[in-house]
């Protein structure tokens, strides 16, 4: 065991660079979660706190939908940006995606109405009763995490 630590210690002295790229995607990270958390407080404005357990259900919704349909768009565009950059094509690929996540945005909106309907019928109208707050939510995380992710 500390072969291994010795072995990271040495490569993080020698490589200064991994510490100075490490920064950006600290940085990065940082200014996501400052975001979530005026998010979270813009909808706790709209709701009472008494009623933001029954919101974080309706919460949890999008983000069930945010993790199955922007997620993979995140992860793409993480792997592809730098492609773009290497080819002088950033522009244009930052355009083309702000296309693709409006899509996604409108997808993620879409099916969350889909099941506030589905519940409301049912019965159930804790869904299109926080509709407005939480699509709000809905449009902006991602669009904040994709113009954060590279400072």
């Amino acid at each position: 065991m500390q072969n291994i630590i010795t072995v990271l210690y040495r490569s993080f002295i020698r490589n200064k660079n991994i510490l100075i790229e490490g920064f950006w995607p600290l940085i990065s990270n940082i200014a996501g979660l400052v975001f979530q958390v005026l998010t979270i407080k813009i909808v706790t404005n709209f709701i009472s706190t008494d009623n933001y357990g029954k919101a974080s259900l309706a919460m949890g919704i999008l983000m069930l939908l945010n993790t199955l349909i922007m997620g993979p768009l995140m992860v793409a565009h993480n792997r592809l940006y730098f492609d773009y950059v290497k080819k002088s094509m950033v522009d244009w690929y930052q355009k083309y995606f702000k296309v693709l996540i409006m899509k996604g945005i409108l997808i993620v909106t879409f099916l969350y109405l889909l099941i506030a309907v589905i519940y409301y019928l049912g019965g159930n109208s804790l869904y299109i009763t926080y509709f407005m707050p939480i699509i709000f939510l809905g449009l902006v995380t991602p669009y904040f995490s994709e113009r954060t992710n590279y400072l």
